[in-house]
């Protein structure tokens, strides 16, 4: 497992996702490289890979208990509310992942339509335009199609 930071969020994800969840520091590390390519990995952008990258991290730090030293508890360090700060970190930037996305309707130019027709993993529509424009003498319907309906 390995840990790295080269401050270089604009050209390198990894580091991107690490400046958005906080994890920089060398000394405290959260999250190693492989959980951070994971995030990057499942997520469409490196705004949602923080997000993830934070639920790790929240999902890490609700397993720590609190630690008190001194009788009176006078230090304590409370491990639920980390954890809660990150889920809300990952709120946040669910939040800002939104604004990138963009809606897509395929089809609207000619170019497009072409380009949709050709390829060849493309599942074969039901129907289409122009269908029935030779409409056969067998009770109105083509060899395509039986009395149900369907193919």
């Amino acid at each position: 497992m390995t840990w790295s930071y080269d401050n270089d969020p604009e050209n390198d994800d990894g580091d991107a996702v690490r400046l958005e969840c906080g994890d920089t520091n060398t000394d405290e590390q959260l999250l190693t490289d492989e959980e951070i390519d994971y995030c990057i990995a499942k997520e469409e952008n490196v705004t949602s890979a923080a997000a993830r990258a934070c639920d790790l991290i929240a999902a890490e730090l609700s397993r720590e208990v609190t630690t008190r030293a001194g009788a009176g508890g006078e230090f304590q360090v409370r491990m639920e509310q980390a954890a809660a700060g990150y889920r809300q970190k990952a709120i946040d930037l669910r939040a800002r992942a939104i604004l990138y996305a963009t809606p897509y309707a395929g089809g609207i130019s000619i170019s497009d339509k072409d380009a949709e027709e050709e390829r060849t993993d493309r599942v074969e529509p039901a129907f289409s335009r122009d269908q029935f424009e030779n409409v056969a003498t067998n009770g109105g319907l083509t060899e395509d199609w039986n009395t149900d309906g369907a193919r």
